[in-house]
């Protein structure tokens, strides 16, 4: 599940916009899982599953702060299966050990 994922998540663009060398002014999501997102507008959000899940079908809905409302919404275009298993490559993103799915 999380090859499947790292493979989606270069086939959907989401490295040319927060991947390790993306030029793109997006959230970098190595060791993001499970952390504080503070939020445009004041507030926070924890970057868990719903949050990353809302964030590709839904990305104005809770936009991270410092950062352009850019990212394109999936809705659509990506499947349940494939968000999932998205979300568990980005749960790894960090781990020095589980650089093999990169």
């Amino acid at each position: 599940m999380i090859a499947q994922g790292a493979r989606l998540f270069r086939q959907y663009g989401c490295s040319g916009c927060h991947g390790e060398n993306a030029t793109v002014h997006a959230p970098k999501l190595q060791g993001l899982y499970g952390k504080p997102v503070p939020l445009q507008g004041g507030g926070m959000a924890i970057a868990d599953d719903r949050y990353i899940h809302d964030s590709i079908l839904m990305p104005l809905k809770d936009i991270a702060a410092g950062y352009a409302p850019i990212m394109p919404s999936f809705e659509g275009k990506i499947s349940e299966e494939e968000i999932l298993e998205i979300i568990a490559y980005i749960k790894l993103l960090g781990e020095s050990d589980r650089k093999e799915y990169r």
